[in-house]
């Protein structure tokens, strides 16, 4: 039995002994300390029985083992070998063929996103040694089925995609990458169906949608705020609300019950894909609050706005003359993490095209032709008498793909 914190790769020692085994029927009872942990469970000749990710442990809780159950497993030799990379690397994208699928339900694995899905190998695929800093590393697989993507980072944490940006190809962006192993699977969406197709590793911001070896200059702006001085508002409200740089991020801090604080960036054009990753640091007790980033800005503050919730809701509005006017309601969204949490949020305003996606799931889309361009936001508020204040990072703003 081995019992492992999700954000270590190495399970350790046996939690039962070199000589104590649970019989059929039988239990054991083992204290931990509450977190968030992986679970596997062994045969007496060392056969993988059942293997469960990122499970919550914060009170009394109980596995039980019905018998031999597949999972993804990164313990494993990966199927089609290992790649050895550094910051750098040439000739960039790396590119390797490799046949993806297997009987493993991916959507059963418990891992943290709706995008985490599909049928994939028990074994990575590809094993992936990082060295070096970057700003990003870009995977992405192409081919003719659709297909998925699962990643582990060497922190523990899985990062999946399914179909990026309206096509059936996956793409996983990790930004800031840590050094250590990467472990890859890709899924297919039949269970043992086997899909051939090519492998991409990459700094650089190519995509499936166009040639991976044609470079596509399309960043508008990147910002991890580590400069105080790199061009967002810093200001303080009547209120006392603020927004500005902190430790190394834009923070917007909101005091005043249903008013939308924020900072805007003078970008200026029309079309842009937002990327941000968005922390909320302090909230109302029942996180009822809205923070997110918006498009085409006008100098009154009006423009589009795409904002989450502290409790699971999102919503994509029009603000005209400082009034939110809905074009998508507030809507529950299991994909949203509830709470003290981060949450990657990408808007795209394209032409009339509004979408709103996080933690790399699509949650809606809309079209509006009121604002044509204008700046960016990040913003937040509190819809309660208690303040909230959430912490931005990790900006990424690029022209919208065709």
């Amino acid at each position: 039995m081995y019992i492992s914190p999700s954000q270590n790769k190495e399970w350790g020692a046996d939690w039962l002994g070199e000589s104590e085994t649970i019989g059929i029927g039988g239990a054991q009872t083992f204290m931990i300390e509450p977190g968030q942990y992986d679970l596997e469970a062994d045969d007496c000749d060392g056969n993988l029985v059942a293997l469960q990710w990122n499970t919550p442990i914060t009170a009394d809780a109980t596995w039980t083992v019905t018998g031999v159950a597949g999972a993804l497993n990164f313990t494993l030799d990966p199927t089609f070998g290992e790649i050895h990379l550094t910051t750098g690397f040439s000739p960039d994208p790396y590119t390797i063929s490799i046949t993806g699928g297997g009987a493993v339900d991916v959507a059963a694995q418990n891992l943290p996103s709706a995008e985490c899905t599909g049928y994939a190998a028990e074994a990575p695929d590809i094993r992936l040694f990082w060295a070096g800093s970057s700003a990003r590393l870009r995977i992405f697989f192409q081919a003719l089925e659709d297909t998925a993507l699962i990643v582990n980072d060497p922190n523990g944490v899985w990062h999946c995609s399914d179909d990026f940006n309206g096509t059936i190809h996956p793409l996983v962006d990790i930004l800031n990458p840590p050094e250590g192993q990467y472990d890859i699977w890709v899924g297919t969406f039949g269970e043992n169906d086997a899909v051939e197709g090519t492998l991409y590793i990459t700094e650089m911001d190519t995509t499936p949608q166009q040639p991976p070896d044609v470079p596509q200059d399309i960043h508008l702006l990147v910002d991890d705020f580590s400069d105080p001085n790199s061009g967002w508002d810093r200001v303080t409200f009547e209120d006392g609300s603020m927004a500005g740089y902190v430790d190394g991020a834009y923070a917007v801090v909101a005091l005043t019950q249903n008013e939308i604080r924020g900072g805007m960036y003078p970008l200026g054009v029309p079309n842009v894909d937002i990327y941000i990753e968005a922390t909320q640091v302090g909230a109302p007790t029942n996180n009822n609050d809205g923070y997110g980033v918006m498009c085409r800005v006008q100098p009154n503050g009006d423009g589009y706005s795409f904002l989450i919730s502290g409790d699971g809701y999102f919503t994509i509005a029009r603000v005209e003359n400082q009034d939110y006017v809905p074009l998508i309601d507030w809507t529950y969204s299991d994909a949203i993490y509830q709470g003290n949490a981060m949450n990657s949020i990408n808007a795209v305003c394209n032409e009339t095209y509004l979408a709103l996606w996080v933690n790399g799931e699509l949650l809606g889309e809309v079209y509006d032709d009121t604002y044509a361009t204008g700046d960016i936001a990040l913003v937040a508020g509190t819809l309660e008498p208690e303040p909230v204040e959430v912490h931005f990072d990790n900006l990424v703003v690029s022209r919208p793909l065709p």
